[in-house]
């Protein structure tokens, strides 16, 4: 059976996501929509109930892939947004 622990900030769906098996790192939770927009938000969580806000990313998107690189970066690629772009971001 799943337990909900907390929520997400925003009110959004199809996350990019990306989760490092370090106490430090949690998981960090980046983009999404509502249906009526796109999100550049990020946020990270270490225990799944409390979530704190991270910088936003470059552009609002959803549906990215995102893996952290190392303890301090994070690499996010593909998504959509209002605007199709063909570029790569990551953050340190």
């Amino acid at each position: 059976m799943w337990t909900q622990l907390g929520e997400v900030p925003d009110d959004a769906v199809n996350f990019a996501s990306a989760y490092v098996y370090d106490d430090n790192i949690g998981v960090i939770v980046a983009g999404g929509s509502n249906g009526g927009g796109y999100f550049s938000s990020a946020h990270r969580t270490i225990d799944g109930v409390f979530f704190e806000e991270l910088a936003d990313m470059p552009s609002a998107l959803c549906c990215g892939c995102m893996v952290a690189l190392d303890d301090d970066t994070v690499f996010l690629a593909g998504g959509k947004s209002y605007y199709i772009t063909r570029s790569l971001s990551s953050t340190d």
